[in-house]
């Protein structure tokens, strides 16, 4: 596994990462490994249509 440090977050942004979390009963390090995750396959499925789109 990698560790990702993320500096200068702005207070909005963790106030909203931090309810949200709470909301789904999950620790801050699940919630943002989750988004992490979603959003790498998002992006992998948008670059797989992208070649199939191609061909």
């Amino acid at each position: 596994m990698v560790n990702i440090e993320i500096r200068d977050v702005p207070q909005e942004v963790w106030d909203v990462l931090v309810a949200d979390a709470e909301a789904r009963g999950l620790s801050m390090q699940d919630h943002l490994l989750g988004i992490l995750v979603e959003e790498a396959q998002r992006t992998r499925s948008g670059t797989k249509r992208e070649r199939r789109d191609a061909q």
